[in-house]
């Protein structure tokens, strides 16, 4: 066994490639290289010839090298087509049996038309997604329109300074005039669906120790309406309240503006007095680092 026996290996492989068609071309094949490992421990040493020593290193250095196997494609796709064929059959006979077909349904098109089932329930969706939108614009437009008919609406450039509860502390909170108009704009906006029980009626009811009640806005007469006031845009959304809130009270001619009270957060819960609301003047004056 020596280097002649690979020869005579490889020549019928060349004689099949060079194996011309019956239309006169030679076959094409695509070449994919596959390895077969060699077992060296099997190999007789004795069928070697000692004059050809070099033999032995041949055949050691190729018991690893990959043999050029011939693998027709065409032949391969062929082969799986009629897979595809035989698994479409057998599908439908399933399906004839009433039995469902194991294999997935095929994906519809992208622009596939769609049923009337589906085109009646996308319609009604669109319809009540255009009605919630024309809902949602006319009550702007009415709290638009409400906020345009307020009185004494107070200058934008005004502060109110709140002592409220910040991160368990007492701390001093500046609100300014355009806080509070935002407040009066949401108040009217939030009117018939309200915001975590917001806006709610304000009664204006005599307050303090007995003996020495007063009202919390001594020049307003009957009840109005409080929503809570918040710092910037868009205001209040319906979390925790702070202690700050804009009175607005109804008129023939629309609403009029009455004031910001606050709560006293010094007292606690079981103080009579915690309940109990006080006028916020307004001034000119911010807080330090504001």
């Amino acid at each position: 066994m020596h280097i002649s026996f690979l020869i005579t290996l490889a020549l019928p492989l060349l004689a099949a490639l060079a194996r011309p068609l019956p239309g006169g071309q030679p076959e094409s094949f695509d070449l994919e290289l596959r390895t077969y490992p060699l077992d060296v421990d099997t190999l007789d040493l004795r069928s070697l010839s000692p004059r050809e020593p070099e033999d032995l290193e041949v055949l050691l250095e190729a018991r690893r090298a990959p043999v050029a196997v011939p693998v027709n494609k065409a032949a391969k796709q062929q082969d799986r087509k009629a897979k595809v064929r035989a698994n479409v059959q057998k599908n439908q006979e399933r399906k004839a049996k009433g039995r469902n077909p194991k294999s997935p349904k095929p994906p519809t098109m992208p622009h596939a038309p769609k049923t009337a089932k589906h085109q009646k329930t996308q319609a009604a969706a669109n319809q009540r997604q255009r009605e919630r939108k024309q809902a949602g614009a006319a009550k702007f437009a009415d709290a638009k329109k409400a906020y345009a008919a307020t009185s004494h609406l107070p200058n934008r450039k005004k502060v109110y300074n709140v002592n409220e509860h910040v991160n368990k502390k007492i701390q001093a909170v500046q609100y300014t005039g355009a806080d509070a108009r935002r407040a009066v704009f949401n108040s009217h906006l939030h009117k018939n669906n309200p915001v975590n029980f917001s806006p709610k009626v304000f009664g204006n009811r005599p307050q303090g120790p007995v003996g020495n009640k007063s009202k919390p806005i001594p020049y307003m007469n009957g009840k109005g309406q409080e929503f809570p006031l918040a710092k910037g845009h868009p205001g209040y959304k319906g979390e925790r309240p702070g202690a700050a809130r804009v009175i607005i009270q109804p008129t023939k001619t629309g609403h009029k503006f009455q004031g910001v009270v606050a709560h006293n957060p010094s007292l606690g819960k079981d103080h009579p007095g915690h309940n109990d609301h006080f006028l916020v003047k307004p001034s000119h004056k911010k807080l330090k680092g504001t």
